[in-house]
């Protein structure tokens, strides 16, 4: 069963983009010949780059398998498909350490054994694909509404509990921030290298006004982290604030 993992993925991704991909773009193939495919090129837009990218997926589905896999990843951010020259890409070079040879040493075209067209989210989704698109979507929602509404609490609460009065911060309804404003003398650039001391860390508030200035405010995120990791964090936070209270 797991040895139709890979070339199973593969063929849904390619066939799935030749639905949803712009007209100007279509792959010339979409049968995988290769149903043991050791080496991979995605193409697309920076959301490979995240953790729950393809080539995330690949990588878990080939080493469960025990299977020899490695990829590119070539991304224009915010770039469409058809501003990608796959054909070059696929071209074989001297150099590149994916170039594979034939028992005559001459290069073997194409370069890889398979291609991945990754599509922008703003991309049309296959018809085919809406009921079930839809129904995974709702409850993706629902898990994520849920675990972002604990951990906000969490860090509320702990924020209430370990902050001193001198700092003020939104209650959120919904996202994933938090917005602290500090007294005016406190510079959260320079604290937050004592915070990183203490493996903490969060993003300075100047970087979101256009005129700087702002230095006494943070932006703080609840979604990455698990409830205990928030509490631990928001305590160490609270503890560096009150060191830099004027007394």
């Amino acid at each position: 069963m797991k040895k139709i993992l890979i070339p199973a993925l593969t063929a849904a991704l390619l066939c799935s983009s030749a639905f949803a991909l712009e007209t100007s773009v279509a792959p010339k193939v979409t049968d995988i010949k290769n149903h043991s495919p050791k080496t991979g090129l995605i193409v697309g837009n920076s959301y490979s780059f995240y953790n729950c990218g393809v080539h995330s997926y690949l990588r878990g589905l080939t080493r469960e398998n025990k299977q020899d896999w490695k990829a590119r990843i070539i991304t224009i951010s915010s770039g469409r498909l058809s501003y990608h020259d796959v054909e070059q890409y696929m071209g074989p070079h001297e150099m590149d350490p994916y170039a594979k040879k034939d028992e005559k040493g001459n290069l073997i075209n194409p370069m890889f054994d398979v291609v991945i067209l990754q599509g922008m989210s703003t991309e049309p989704i296959a018809e085919k694909s809406i009921p079930t698109f839809k129904k995974f979507l709702n409850q993706h929602v629902a898990t994520i509404k849920e675990c972002y509404r604990k951990r906000r609490d969490v860090m509320i609460q702990t924020m209430e509990r370990e902050f001193p009065p001198e700092a003020k911060f939104t209650h959120p309804n919904g996202g994933l921030f938090t917005w602290v404003e500090l007294p005016d003398y406190i510079n959260t650039n320079e604290m937050a290298k004592q915070c990183l001391a203490r493996n903490v860390a969060y993003v300075p508030g100047d970087g979101f006004f256009p005129d700087a200035g702002h230095n006494n405010c943070i932006r703080l995120n609840y979604s990455c982290m698990p409830e205990e990791k928030i509490e631990q964090g928001m305590t160490i936070l609270g503890e560096v604030i009150k060191e830099n209270i004027k007394k």
